[in-house]
């Protein structure tokens, strides 16, 4: 009768420890969540650095959706390429929610992770 009791107990304790590393998993995945808006100028670069976040974000296992020149409304974060820099103030006017310019570095880097944390950063200001 002990073996059944210790095994009993040691699946239970399997089970608890699945249990919580599944809700620690979904906990991380959905504080990672976030809707970017990326305003740019028309041209290929813009669809070029959308790809680079989507692709970073799935590589760190973020569920990120990142939408150009659309959806101002619906963002958590909105990031203006360099080129549209002079227009943060009227975009500001605009949304209810955070608005930066991407760094003439990152834009031209396409650095993803970069511009992840920059939007990260802008949101929890």
């Amino acid at each position: 009768m002990k073996k059944e009791g210790i095994t009993y107990c040691l699946i239970k304790w399997i089970l608890c420890i699945l249990a919580i590393s599944f809700i620690i998993l979904v906990l991380c995945v959905w504080r990672s969540y976030m809707k970017i808006t990326l305003l740019s100028k028309p041209g290929f670069s813009g669809n070029m650095l959308v790809r680079k976040i989507e692709e970073v974000a799935k590589s760190q296992l973020m569920d990120i959706e990142v939408f150009l020149n659309e959806h101002l409304q619906e963002a958590d974060v909105v990031l203006l390429t360099p080129q549209r820099s002079e227009d943060l103030k009227e975009i500001k006017k605009v949304v209810k929610v955070p608005v930066g310019v991407i760094s003439l570095r990152d834009y031209g880097l396409l650095d993803g992770s970069s511009i992840i944390k920059y939007a990260k950063q802008l949101i929890q200001k």
